[in-house]
C-alpha cells in the first residue's frame, strides 16, 4: 500500500480513528461503523508494540519507540 493511502494519524481525532480507518481499508474492521472486535484491537496493539521496540533498538538517543508509543499506542479495552 502506498504511504499516500494510509490514514493521516495527525488528520484523525485519534490513534483509534486511523488504527480503525487502516483495518477498514484492508476488511478487517467488519461492518461499516462497527470498528474492530476484541482480538483484532489487541492484536494491533501488539504489532504497534512490536514497532515501537523495533525503534528503540536502533539507538538513538531521541527514541523513535517512544514517538511511535504516544501516537499509537491505546490500551483502552474496545
Amino acid at each position: 500500500m502506498p504511504d499516500d493511502d494510509l490514514p493521516d494519524p495527525v488528520g484523525a481525532s485519534s490513534a483509534s480513528q486511523a488504527l480503525t480507518e487502516l483495518a477498514a481499508q484492508h476488511g478487517l474492521a467488519g461492518e461499516e461503523g462497527r470498528g474492530m472486535d476484541d482480538e483484532l484491537w489487541a492484536y494491533t496493539m501488539a504489532v504497534v508494540s512490536l514497532c515501537a521496540r523495533i525503534a528503540d533498538a536502533s539507538g538513538d538517543a531521541r527514541s523513535g519507540g517512544d514517538r511511535i508509543r504516544a501516537e499509537l499506542l491505546d490500551y483502552r479495552v474496545k
